[in-house]
């Protein structure tokens, strides 16, 4: 039986369409996309969202791939005695590169509201109705462990590792990045940090317990002790592991999991 595109009760539009061939999904996996208000009266001009998620990526039961964008409402002056001309319609290929896995319980987001108004607007000038646009939201050899809670405002590079119950909230996350087990951390774009702008490269995420008072997960104690450190060689250290771990998962999924069609 072929499993619907969109599985989850909140979802409030729909993938254009979903490729995944020679990718490992479970038949309980989750794509949606949701609707992010716009900070405007104005409302989204059209636009279609399709997923193309590449070769021997594994996708497990109850792990959730979520896209934000803008909420395509009608306003207030919208009518039928008043039709409005035909509106230029951006075409999103967004892409999952191969060789990732999401592992059970995991909820991965990708803000994509500020992209797609910007696509909207480079393009609301020309004469063509379709515009199709390749974005990769996700690259290659990236480990979205059990648990993990990973929000993305752009896009996430290559060969990083999100630990187990981890927390995290980036702007961008670029290449060969290792965030620890149960970590909370948040690095958005504002003011003049560049880092936050540009994205963690090549870093290890950890959390040093500092005192001896009970669990180091207290409310309100999440982001104390939250330290960074390089990691030289992280992509090529990561591929290595990543590659391997992939080569296992596949195996284990073709025969114990029902795989999406």
């Amino acid at each position: 039986r072929r499993k619907k595109n969109t599985a989850m009760h909140n979802t409030t539009m729909k993938f254009d369409s979903i490729n995944h061939q020679g990718a490992l999904i479970s038949n309980d996996a989750t794509f949606s996309i949701q609707a992010a208000p716009l900070h405007t009266n104005e409302k989204s001009a059209p636009f279609k969202i399709s997923l193309t998620v590449q070769e021997n990526t594994i996708m497990h039961p109850h792990s959730h791939m979520i896209i934000l964008a803008p909420d395509v409402g009608k306003s207030e002056s919208d009518d039928n005695e008043h039709p409005q001309p035909a509106a230029a319609v951006v075409r999103l290929n967004l892409i999952i590169r191969a060789n990732n896995l999401f592992e059970e319980r995991c909820r991965v987001v990708i803000d994509l509201t500020n992209q797609i108004q910007k696509l909207i607007g480079d393009n609301a000038n020309t004469q063509d109705l379709q515009h199709d646009v390749d974005v990769t939201i996700i690259g290659n050899g990236n480990v979205f462990s059990a648990m993990s809670n990973v929000q993305c405002q752009t896009s996430i590079g290559d060969y990083n590792v999100f630990g187990a119950a981890s927390q995290l909230h980036f702007h961008r996350v670029r290449n060969g990045c290792n965030f620890a087990p149960n970590v909370r951390y948040s690095l958005d774009a504002s003011g003049d940090d560049d880092e936050g702008k540009l994205g963690l490269d090549h870093q290890v995420v950890f959390r040093l317990c500092c005192s001896n008072q009970g669990n180091v997960n207290d409310a309100g104690d999440e982001y104390k002790g939250i330290c960074l450190r390089d990691h030289l060689d992280g992509a090529a250290r990561n591929k290595e592991d990543v590659l391997a771990y992939i080569a296992t998962m596949a195996g284990i999924m073709k025969k114990h999991h029902k795989l999406m069609e």
